[in-house]
Parts: C-alpha cells; sequence; structure tokens
C-alpha cells in the first residue's frame, strides 16, 4: 500500500498518513495539511507497528502520529 506523509500546519507535531495523495480525507479539524516532500517520518516520530498504521488506513482511511518538537 503506497502511503503519504502528510504534517499539520496548525498541530505542531501531529503528522499523518494515508493512501490519499491530495490527502482530503485528513481531519479537518487540524488543517491545513501540508504533504512532506520526501514522504519519509519525521525523524522523531514515535516508532508505531506496520500493522497498527495498515489497520487504521484501511479502517479510517488515515494514520494519525505525532513527533517531538
Amino acid at each position: 500500500m503506497q502511503l503519504y506523509l502528510f504534517v499539520s500546519g496548525s498541530a505542531l507535531g501531529i503528522f499523518a498518513l494515508t493512501a490519499d495523495k491530495t490527502g482530503s480525507n485528513l481531519p479537518a479539524e487540524i488543517d491545513p495539511w501540508i504533504l512532506d516532500g520526501n514522504g519519509a517520518l519525521p525523524a522523531t516520530a514515535r516508532p508505531e507497528s506496520s500493522d497498527l498504521v495498515t489497520e487504521a488506513v484501511k479502517k479510517h482511511g488515515y494514520f494519525l502520529g505525532h513527533s517531538e518538537p
């Protein structure tokens, strides 16, 4: 599954992974969402199980995470 990394422009440290390249399915409460140019997770992101991410994307359309500022 191809996933795209977005960062919230309004909530410090919040990132999302989604299969939607436009990010249009991400929560509006913490937009704008900015596509991360290189697609890599932030270096400070808390490691998550890839199964957890995959299941969240399948169920909700996205996975939200938090990285340390």
